[in-house]
């Protein structure tokens, strides 16, 4: 919001300044009068940043959908990847409006990179629920077996993903107590994501995975091999846009 509206106040200083210069009566030895402030060059910066953060999130979420079709090689478990990171995404931009936290520098630049931790956990579960998928339930397994599935990728690949998340989140915490405060931010708002990123991997992914995965697929060479085609298909089909919007951005 306060990027916002300082982008807002800039445009109305320029916007003054070309109308006054566009006005017939203007003395034409002022023409090369220009606005300018000490602050402009901050707010610019801000303003870049908070930008380029925004583009990142959208560019490095197309990328994840696009890698997720190739190895997973199935449309529900890339549906189930994607509905994770796009809900955890949605709750710590909540975190931020709830705290009253505004979008500057500091956030823009750990926000770059909260797809790629948002993503890590998930995809290593549902990759273990394909993985499990070659092996059979033994013979005194009495539940479904997209639950059997799910407790083998939890026995294999559970222990790692919370230890994994433990060592970063107690990194993070150390990190948030620096006096420095761009230090502080990104350690708290680092610690905020891979511990939402654990959670949601554990109960949203894997209630979604014991009630909507494909029960007998384990995937193959054939279906990466579709997942590349649909991802090269989807990618020029769709690459148009987010061009056409970066130039739009770049000339406003």
């Amino acid at each position: 919001k306060q990027w916002y509206q300082r982008r807002v106040r800039g445009k109305k200083w320029q916007d003054f300044v070309d109308e006054q210069k566009a006005d017939p009566n203007f003395p034409p030895e002022l023409n090369s009068l220009f606005q300018t402030s000490d602050r402009w060059s901050h707010v610019f910066t801000e303003i870049v940043l908070v930008d380029g953060a925004i583009r990142g999130i959208a560019i490095s979420l197309w990328f994840c959908i696009m890698a997720t079709i190739i190895f997973t090689g199935h449309p529900v478990q890339t549906l189930i990847v994607m509905s994770t990171i796009i809900c955890e995404i949605g709750f710590v931009f909540g975190c931020f409006f709830l705290v009253g936290l505004e979008l500057g520098a500091v956030e823009a630049i750990s926000l770059a990179i909260l797809v790629g931790t948002s993503v890590d956990y998930c995809v290593h579960l549902v990759e273990g629920y394909r993985i499990a998928g070659k092996s059979h339930p033994p013979s005194s397994w009495t539940g479904t077996v997209r639950a059997w599935r799910l407790r083998h990728a939890l026995n294999h690949i559970g222990v790692p993903i919370v230890s994994s998340a433990i060592t970063t989140v107690l990194a993070a915490a150390t990190l948030s107590l620096t006096k420095i405060q761009m230090f502080s931010r990104f350690g708290k708002i680092l610690a905020l994501t891979m511990t939402l990123s654990l959670v949601y991997t554990l109960f949203m992914a894997g209630s979604l995975l014991a009630v909507f995965a494909p029960v007998t697929f384990s995937g193959s060479r054939k279906s990466s091999l579709k997942g590349l085609v649909i991802a090269i298909v989807l990618t020029c089909a769709v690459t148009p846009l987010p061009l056409y919007l970066f130039k739009e951005a770049i000339i406003c």
